[in-house]
């Protein structure tokens, strides 16, 4: 996966995140701070990976229209608020998904810092390790506080419902990287890191 896909893809994030928050405000309102910031951080990490871009490869010619477009997006994912739909049990099984792509995205980075401090010029190594610290950093607080709105929207009451649905949410994202690695072999995306 590329900088510019994982750019885009935070961005999504923190759409989504948005929707959440509505729905959380009602049900969760304690919760909502917490799932705000989690779109602002999705929003700044888009940006913060076309940073990574730059920094890992400083003179290849860069598509400044990304991070414009990145830049607008951002503005207008924080303009609106969508209508509250989701029971406190839909919410739960929001955060597990979330909780479990958070554990993911973690084992990514860890891997992708590895390889960033590998081809990142001298001159560009502190700034792509601040990134890329900044991100992980991110992520396992994204960790915990979703399972903490996993245990407000009923995980510690109804702990066996919670443990359906996360068996449930962990046999959908293994799917989806079944899918993912499937695709990526026929395609032959061998390439560790494409533009």
């Amino acid at each position: 996966m590329s900088f510019v896909t994982y750019a885009h893809e935070e961005a999504d994030g923190a759409e989504r995140l948005i929707a959440l928050a509505s729905s959380v405000s009602v049900v969760i309102p304690r919760a909502e701070s917490a799932v705000l910031k989690h779109a602002h951080d999705e929003a700044r990490h888009s940006l913060c990976f076309l940073d990574l871009l730059e920094c890992v490869f400083p003179d290849h010619m860069h598509d400044r229209e990304q991070r414009r477009l990145l830049e607008r997006r951002q503005k207008s994912i924080f303009s609106g608020r969508a209508d509250p739909l989701l029971s406190k049990a839909d919410i739960m099984s929001e955060a597990i998904r979330i909780n479990i792509g958070e554990v993911k995205n973690r084992v990514h980075l860890s891997l992708m810092q590895r390889w960033v401090m590998i081809y990142a010029p001298s001159q560009h190594s502190d700034q792509a390790k601040h990134l890329t610290d900044t991100l992980i950093r991110d992520e396992i607080n994204h960790i915990i506080y979703t399972a903490l709105v996993m245990n407000e929207a009923g995980g510690v009451d109804n702990p066996h419902l919670a443990n359906e649905i996360y068996q449930l949410e962990f046999a959908a994202f293994n799917a989806q990287i079944l899918t993912e690695l499937s695709t990526a072999r026929h395609n032959n995306a061998h390439v560790a890191v494409r533009y």
